[in-house]
């Protein structure tokens, strides 16, 4: 697949989630890597004081308190407040910001109780979450045979490995 038709793909596919506020996932191999064409759309989506996409890399055995607070310190930034110590709740920060996404890369290194933190709080201020990662470390992290994420829509980029 063409690197244009790849990218193109992605914008289509993350513009549709964006729209109607759907999760989903991007599963690519280590040769397809869409992470360009993923800061291509968030920038194409970018205004003055608000995110209503971000992009998130995720860190090994980080907890949804550490990920929740790097959010909240970068979507302070972004809306003018540069105070490291503000105590506004991440609920209020994510409305005021506009956030309607978060783009959560290399998501299989989030434990298993993290990310059902970041599922279940994510889905109360109705923000949905994309996850992009290659599929067989998905599968070994058991992502997507989790409950809620196993019934999302998958962007396949890997077409050889089949479950």
């Amino acid at each position: 697949m063409t690197k244009f038709i790849q990218t193109t793909k992605i914008f289509n596919w993350l513009e549709t989630k964006l729209i109607n506020r759907q999760c989903g996932i991007i599963c690519e191999s280590p040769s397809q890597r869409s992470f360009d064409a993923i800061q291509n759309f968030i920038e194409s989506h970018e205004q003055p004081f608000k995110t209503l996409v971000t992009y998130y890399e995720a860190f090994p055995q980080e907890n949804a308190l550490e990920f929740c607070s790097t959010l909240a310190k970068e979507l302070e930034s972004k809306l003018g407040n540069f105070s490291t110590d503000s105590k506004r709740p991440l609920a209020e920060v994510i409305q005021d910001a506009g956030l309607k996404t978060i783009v959560i890369d290399n998501c299989y290194l989030c434990p298993q109780d993290t990310l059902d933190k970041l599922l279940h709080f994510f889905s109360d201020c109705q923000v949905s979450i994309i996850l992009v990662g290659e599929r067989e470390k998905m599968i070994s992290a058991n992502i997507l045979d989790h409950s809620v994420i196993s019934k999302w829509d998958i962007l396949e980029f890997n077409t050889t490995l089949q479950i």
